[in-house]
């Protein structure tokens, strides 16, 4: 009997990240006019394609933010943030609630939460979902297969990270998505009982079926159905309620244990032609977190919604916005790096051809550095303005 290596929790070898929303500070454009250079001067200097220099400015964007990032504590980590459920199935993030006078200070992290920790439910720690992001598998219709239908990645209408799944069933008697394609997650589901994500469809008579099945074929199931056409909802799923479903044939087969016996994959089932859309999923433990607006949703149908979670996460103030300041510092710093890129490369060409006709327009070391230095100073300057090295700033 061979061994089933489980898969990591990536998608296109990327870690569990898909759900950032990931936004530069400021653009390529902003980088040229703040420097003073041109495409076609970085394209002779560095013998570069125009997508090779959009490629380069943007990487130094991306180190510009994080050392932005760094010096201004982004994101800001909440700890043990309180909120109570009282019969509503999502709670909404922020301090409202936990401090409605503001004595911890305002903050607003409503469409900036980029990370929940953890989730304590009546002073104990939930576990951590899988996959470890509640939202990782429903970002790309990598690794997921149809029966009957299509699947897509949809960009425009998602409710957790940047989009969701959009399943097409053009079967007659229905159809189904699926993970993994290849069957073989090779997961024990245990210990998490709960199955939850945000769904909708165009056609509210349709029921849908959820499965988790083993290598033969069984598998253990629940029905659900959505009170309204396209509008999103949860779905909040008890694994310890499912039914079995023996597909050998009454007596060949046992009733799996899904605690002790891997689940292969796991599918989707509509018993009619629609569309359907599917976000946010995961197995957990009774709750789940929708990024970025920042809510945590009930998972435990067989309980009304009641008690008081407390919440660690992190958030991004400037994720949903980007203050002038923030794109000023920011264009100015990848500046800053794109000129020791240009020092360097006039440093090469010195070396092979002393004041040679190609450097007539490259202009001398001394100026090149002046200028990098004034726009790091530039830049401080506007981090200051958002706060950076005062008393009550981010850092």
């Amino acid at each position: 009997m061979s061994f089933k290596q489980p898969p990591l929790e990536t998608q296109d070898n990327r870690q569990f990240e898909d759900y950032r929303v990931k936004k530069h500070y400021s653009s390529s454009a902003d980088v040229l006019e703040a420097t003073g250079f041109s495409v076609d001067f970085l394209k002779s200097i560095g013998n570069l394609t125009d997508n090779q220099v959009e490629s380069l400015i943007s990487n130094y964007i991306s180190r510009a933010d994080e050392r932005i990032r760094r010096m201004l504590g982004i994101p800001v980590t909440v700890r043990k943030e309180g909120h109570e459920f009282f019969n509503n199935p999502v709670v909404q993030l922020g301090p409202e609630r936990e401090d409605p006078f503001e004595f911890f200070g305002a903050y607003n992290p409503t469409n900036r939460v980029v990370e929940v920790y953890a989730i304590y439910y009546n002073n104990y720690r939930t576990k951590i979902p899988y996959p470890k992001d509640w939202d990782q598998f429903t970002e790309d219709t990598t690794g997921w297969g149809t029966e009957n239908g299509t699947i897509a990645k949809d960009t425009s209408d998602f409710k957790c990270g940047t989009a969701s799944l959009k399943a097409t069933i053009t079967g007659s008697q229905g159809g189904s998505i699926y993970y993994p394609s290849t069957k073989n997650l090779h997961k024990r589901i245990y210990p998490w009982f709960y199955a939850g994500f945000w769904f909708k469809t165009d056609n509210k008579d349709a029921l849908f079926d959820f499965r988790i099945v083993r290598d033969t074929g069984s598998y253990y199931h629940n029905t659900f159905k959505v009170s309204n056409e396209d509008t999103w909802e949860t779905v909040q799923l008890s694994i310890r309620r499912f039914q079995f479903v023996n597909v050998g044939g009454e007596g060949e087969q046992a009733p799996f244990n899904w605690i002790l016996i891997y689940t292969e994959w796991f599918q989707i089932v509509a018993d009619r032609p629609c569309n359907f859309w599917i976000d946010n999923f995961s197995f957990n433990d009774g709750f789940f977190a929708t990024y970025p607006s920042g809510e945590i949703c009930w998972n435990m149908p067989e309980w009304f919604p009641t008690g008081r979670i407390t919440v660690t996460y992190s958030y991004d103030p400037f994720l949903d916005s980007v203050p002038p300041a923030l794109e000023e510092a920011s264009s100015k710093l990848a500046g800053v790096l794109l000129f020791d890129w240009v020092i360097g490369k006039r440093q090469m060409a010195i070396a092979f051809s002393q004041l040679s006709d190609s450097l007539a327009e490259v202009p001398d070391r001394e100026t090149l550095e002046n200028t990098r230095r004034r726009l790091e100073t530039e830049a401080m300057a506007a981090l200051e303005s958002l706060g950076f090295r005062t008393w009550e700033g981010l850092a």
